[in-house]
């Protein structure tokens, strides 16, 4: 008996004994009490009768809002990207499991060449990820224009003294970049030398077809082959100027990441580069040394799903209709052409996802809220997740995140090894023999030459010996 039909039966018993044992009582009583007694049992049975209907009428309401809910999630369609796949982000139906073989087990052990981290990674890393980041952007003033320099001109152009629209900065200044911006003739080059605060008259001339322009008249004027004079004012030019890497630097900046000074920073960083050099190598070696027996079905038809619907948002991003799209942009004839002409990446990337659950099924490895919340942190930039539940579905979203988890598992139980790679170790052997065979070389040609000279010099002392006789 469900649990509404218990509540409604319960109050009805209860009413049913209530009056009951009121018209029992009744019975005994004289006329005056047995209408005080019928009075109360009556206001008892109305209270009563209440108390079922609305008990039921409570309950009728939970039950109908609980079946709209199920109704309305029923009715929720997954989006494309979702389905094939369960609540998980697993394949929907599939043991990942049973179709994918390790025959090595995919603890992976990691060379040497592929984990080491060398000094001038880190630092390149923190100059770049760290320092650069607060870096500024000052005005020079005190030295000659270099090439490569960002430099800040006005100027003022005219042909034959005459001046024309387009050649003036109207003195709201304008920045270039010796070397990079490109300006007609070698404009930019005639700044080398000189320095801020100097106006100087850049000779250019203009090329061929060079577009007409006017003067302040509205009068035609042609420029192409002309020769045409700039007056040019230096105004600044622009320096990076980069903060240096030093405790008090770090730990203003970078407290957050637990480092208080230079030395803990580039080890903090050592760390984080080897261990994505050993995420990259785990996420390459889990492919190729795990064995497919076929690849199913479901999950190569999820990839391709996937690419259709992402050239269908493209499509949509252009204000264009789908098969327009896919000929002008993709250059493919229809879908049908798309899908063939993408196959083997599609299978590629598919395998990657059964292999990911075939580990994850192994391992018990499963996408918990936490994780997603992580992911969209860490990996996202903080991104909303609900925008992508509503965009691509939760299946979806949760095979992303499981794919990361993992990798992760796998890095984390990466053995980092002494060994360099087979490849590393005979490229060395090979750049041994080499400088070997150099040596050999080197010292045949040394013994030959010091035999040819003792020759040549038998050969003197003879002839001369001769000559004497």
């Amino acid at each position: 008996m469900s649990k509404l039909l218990k509540r409604i039966a319960a109050a009805s018993m209860a009413a049913a004994i209530m009056v009951s044992m009121a018209a029992c009582t009744a019975k005994e009583t004289t006329s005056g009490e047995a209408e005080t007694e019928s009075s109360v049992t009556e206001s008892v049975a109305e209270e009563s009768t209440e108390a079922v209907e609305d008990e039921a009428g409570e309950s009728a309401e939970e039950s109908a809002e609980e079946s709209a809910e199920e109704t309305a999630e029923e009715s929720v369609e997954l989006p494309e990207f979702s389905k094939g796949l369960a609540a998980n982000g697993y394949y929907d139906g599939l043991k990942a499991s049973e179709a994918v073989t390790f025959e090595e087990g995919y603890i992976v052990t990691v060379p040497s060449d592929v984990h080491e981290v060398t000094d001038e990674e880190v630092e390149n890393y923190i100059n770049s990820n760290y320092l650069e980041v607060y870096s500024e952007t000052v005005q020079v003033v005190d030295r000659a224009v270099e090439d490569g320099d960002t430099v800040n001109i006005d100027y003022v152009g005219s042909v034959d003294g005459v001046e024309f629209v387009g050649g003036n900065t109207e003195g709201a200044g304008t920045s270039v970049t010796i070397g990079t911006t490109q300006y007609i003739d070698d404009f930019l080059q005639q700044l080398i030398g000189h320095k801020p605060g100097e106006t100087i008259d850049v000779e250019v001339t203009f090329p061929e077809g060079y577009q007409d322009s006017e003067d302040a008249d509205g009068n035609k004027m042609e420029l192409a082959n002309k020769d045409a004079l700039f007056v040019t004012s230096i105004n600044f030019i622009s320096e990076k100027k980069t903060p240096e890497l030093t405790d008090e630097f770090v730990e203003e900046h970078y407290y957050v990441k637990g480092w208080k000074t230079a030395d803990e920073m580039r080890e903090g960083v050592r760390a984080e580069l080897q261990k994505q050099k050993v995420r990259n190598y785990v996420g390459e070696w889990m492919i190729d040394h795990a064995d497919l027996i076929d690849l199913p079905e479901v999950a190569y038809q999820h990839q391709v799903t996937f690419m259709i619907e992402t050239y269908k948002s493209y499509a949509k991003m252009y204000d264009m209709e789908y098969d327009q799209f896919l000929t002008d942009y993709v250059q493919v004839e229809n879908e049908e052409e798309l899908i063939e002409f993408n196959k083997e990446s599609n299978e590629k990337v598919a395998k990657n996802y059964v292999v990911i659950q075939a580990i994850a099924e192994n391992e018990g490895i499963e996408v918990t809220d936490e994780d997603v919340d992580a992911y969209f942190k860490n990996i996202m930039g903080g991104s909303d997740p609900n925008l992508y539940y509503d965009s691509y579905g939760r299946p979806f979203v949760n095979m992303m995140v499981l794919e990361d988890k993992v990798i992760g598992w796998l890095t984390d139980n990466a053995v980092l090894s002494d060994e360099p790679s087979a490849e590393e170790s005979e490229a060395e052997s090979s750049e041994e023999a080499s400088e070997e065979s150099t040596e050999e070389s080197a010292a045949e040609t040394a013994e030959d030459t010091a035999e040819g000279s003792a020759e040549e010099s038998v050969e003197e002392t003879s002839e001369e010996t001769s000559d004497a006789e």
